[in-house]
């Protein structure tokens, strides 16, 4: 009796088991048959796609999409392309088997993200101002982005090779910021992309440009705060050396003070009262070194004259002190120096002195340098990002010890904002590719 009690026992639960798995498969069923309806923010029922149609292949496709199985996804659209050419679906495929690769690479696994490129290309010149091209117009900034930052290569020879697509991640750019979405979020979004990558790379005066534009279009834009201080940031990396114009330092000024009136708090924070000084301290240093040039040149009324300007114009300067060492050596004989404003160039001397270079003549005997050597100019430290995002900076030294450079703050890799819908959030968010509704 035992025994048979035992068997019925284990007979209930094979048959619980069995049932439960069933059930499960048949909700699973279920659930594979519904599909989410933006409109009604709801479930809806759909019939199962059919093998062997139009409708039912492409739905099959974009299943498998959903399910992250992109090799079967890619042969599945493959084989759709074949057999509906003519299809008036095309640009719904175009765009998801475009996905598949978007999506690939964005996970790093193989993918050809140029492919997907052509793909958003031929439904935007193809489709224009229909949905699906407002949707791979988007999609064309997360292209450029895993171009540009998340080390993607371009296939060639069908695949053998791989190479860098920079440039054509810019043009990407280019186009959305110049002729597809001018004045847009997306575009403010990919002008932002673009200065982030030259300012990243070294590209100071890419950059500066890049920043220029987007605080220059887009005044009152998320990211006009970081636009005006790191154009700043360029300009001022972009000054070679006292042996080379000062033009650089004359802008980096403007572009601190502009930012010093409109965020003197933040001014304040990030240290730009510092890093005036050391612009000051750089221009009183290329203009005693004229004054030294020349002396060495034996034209001593020239020297005395920028001796002079030296001391007039940045007297808190430790290149003032020893302006003032150098007339008392030398005694009157030179007209006294014209004030500078303080974003002004390089003050000229009168009629009767030789004008000074700003970028000393390359037929001069340059084998005679100023005194000082020149110093490296060191990019400054970029301050963060607000609003969270963060940018990633190339690594610097440490600026001249007098004055003190900025204080330095850390950084962050730029990515862009979620993709669909168009962005109102902060620049840097990790990429997020939109949910591929399906039907199974």
């Amino acid at each position: 009796m035992a025994g048979r009690a035992a068997s019925t026992v284990v007979l209930l639960l094979l048959t619980s088991i069995v049932a439960t798995a069933f059930a499960a498969e048949n909700t699973n069923a279920d659930r594979n048959r519904l599909i989410f309806d933006p409109k009604t923010n709801d479930w809806i029922d759909v019939p199962a796609p059919e093998p062997g149609t139009e409708n039912g292949d492409l739905d099959i496709a974009r299943a498998l999409l959903a399910e992250r199985k992109y090799v079967q996804a890619r042969k599945a659209f493959r084989e759709w392309f074949k057999r509906y050419p003519d299809s008036p679906r095309r640009p719904e495929a175009l765009f998801y088997a475009a996905d598949v690769e978007t999506y690939a690479a964005n996970e790093g696994k193989p993918n050809d993200l140029w492919q997907a490129h052509e793909w958003y290309e031929e439904i935007l010149n193809g489709w224009a101002g229909t949905e699906w091209a407002e949707r791979a117009l988007r999609r064309e900034l997360v292209v450029a982005e895993l171009f540009l930052f998340k080390g993607q290569k371009r296939k060639i020879w069908k695949g053998f090779l791989r190479v860098s697509a920079t440039e054509e991640a810019l043009e990407i750019l280019d186009r959305i910021v110049v002729d597809r979405a001018p004045g847009t979020l997306l575009a403010e979004q990919a002008l932002l992309m673009q200065a982030n990558y030259h300012f990243d790379h070294g590209e100071f005066d890419e950059a500066e440009k890049a920043y220029a534009r987007l605080s220059r279009d887009y005044p009152r834009g998320k990211y006009v705060r970081l636009a005006l201080e790191r154009s700043a940031d360029s300009a001022l990396a972009s000054f070679a050396g006292i042996e080379f114009d000062d033009a650089p330092l004359l802008e980096a000024e403007e572009r601190y003070r502009q930012f010093e009136d409109r965020f003197p708090k933040a001014a304040q924070e990030d240290d730009v009262p510092a890093t005036l000084a050391n612009i000051r301290n750089r221009r009183a240093e290329k203009e005693y070194s004229i004054a030294e040039y020349y002396l060495r040149a034996k034209h001593p009324q020239a020297a005395l004259y920028y001796f002079k300007s030296v001391a007039a114009n940045w007297p808190d300067t430790v290149w003032a002190e020893k302006a003032r060492l150098k007339l008392e050596a030398l005694g009157p004989g030179a007209p006294p120096p014209q004030l500078n404003e303080p974003t002004t160039g390089t003050t000229q001397p009168t009629s009767d002195v030789a004008p000074a270079p700003t970028e000393i003549d390359a037929s001069a005997n340059l084998k005679e340098a100023p005194a000082a050597p020149p110093k490296k100019i060191e990019p400054p430290r970029p301050t963060p990002i607000p609003d969270s995002a963060q940018i990633e900076t190339v690594p610097v030294e440490s600026a001249p010890a007098s004055p003190p450079p900025p204080k330095p703050a850390p950084s962050a890799p730029p990515h862009v904002e979620p993709i669909h819908p168009v962005p109102t959030s902060a620049p840097n968010e990790p990429v997020e590719l939109e949910t591929v509704p399906i039907s199974p």
